[in-house]
Order: structure tokens, then C-alpha cells, then sequence
């Protein structure tokens, strides 16, 4: 069976990083993937175990399928089945102790728009 892992995303570090997926049981970077972004393309993390580069916009409305599809893959390809994400918990009504972890499915529709 699969282990599971789950993609912490950090808005705060662009160009340097998009988030990390992290394998189940998984402490330190060299055991996480880091997924990248930024005009200079892409550019290997020695810290982690792999570097993935997203080549899209998150806030552009023309790439909007492209990245939604970019994260799509790579949740299944990594069996990433939740999402940490702490600024998706000022977008809704949850209670505290549900804390900042959302389903995959949850977190596209809600950055990207429900699929059509």
C-alpha cells in the first residue's frame, strides 16, 4: 500500500518555493520534495530530497487550468491526500481544533474555482 503524504503549501517564499510534500513519517527536508516557482526557472534544492518546478501562475486567469492540472498530477503521482494550508483557514467558517489541513479536492476548488 501507498503511504500517504500531504503538500504544505508557503505563499511567503517565492521565487525560492512554492511548499513541500511531505512523505508520511517524513521530519526532515531530505526526505521532502520542495516544489519551486519563479522566473528563473528551475533550480535544485540540495536540502531536499527533489526539486519539482511549477512552471505556472497561481494568480494569472489564463494559466489557472494549467496549474490546477500541475497540482493535480502531482497529488496523485505522490499520493498526496490533504493539505496544509494556513491561509485557507481565514477563507472559512471551521472550527478551531479542525486546524489548517483540508482535502485535496477542497483546497483546488477553493484556489482555483470548482471544475466546470
Amino acid at each position: 500500500m501507498r503511504q500517504s503524504s500531504y503538500f504544505s503549501i508557503d505563499y511567503r517564499s517565492p521565487p525560492s518555493g512554492v511548499g513541500q510534500i511531505v512523505p508520511e513519517g517524513a521530519t526532515h527536508a531530505k526526505e521532502m520534495i520542495l516544489i519551486t516557482a519563479g522566473d528563473d526557472g528551475a533550480e535544485t534544492n540540495p536540502y531536499y530530497r527533489e526539486t519539482l518546478y511549477f512552471p505556472h501562475n497561481l494568480w494569472e486567469e489564463e494559466t489557472r487550468d494549467e496549474a490546477r492540472k500541475f497540482f493535480e498530477d502531482l497529488f496523485t503521482e505522490h499520493g498526496v491526500n490533504h493539505v496544509y494550508d494556513s491561509e485557507m483557514g481565514y477563507n472559512f467558517d471551521v472550527p478551531p481544533d479542525m486546524g489548517f489541513n483540508h482535502s485535496t479536492g477542497l483546497w483546488l476548488d477553493t484556489l482555483f474555482g470548482r471544475k466546470s
